[in-house]
């Protein structure tokens, strides 16, 4: 069993481009990473009394950081 094929191609002008400067690449992606978590610890703040919503951002954000 493959993958499900994506429904957009990538453009190899950006592939090139990410080969060239892969450490921008990195560094975009680290940075989107700190933000999910930053926002799944936000909830948390928000709705404490949620437990369902504590369990799934606090579980998130562990995620999230964990690719960090």
């Amino acid at each position: 069993m493959g993958y499900p094929r994506l429904q957009y191609a990538t453009p190899p002008e950006w592939v090139r481009k990410i080969e060239e400067r892969p450490l921008e690449l990195l560094s975009d992606h680290a940075h989107k990473e700190l933000k999910g978590a930053a926002t799944a610890q936000a909830w948390l703040l928000k709705k404490p009394q949620d437990a369902r919503l504590v369990t799934r951002m606090a579980t998130l954000a562990a995620e999230e950081l964990e690719h960090f």
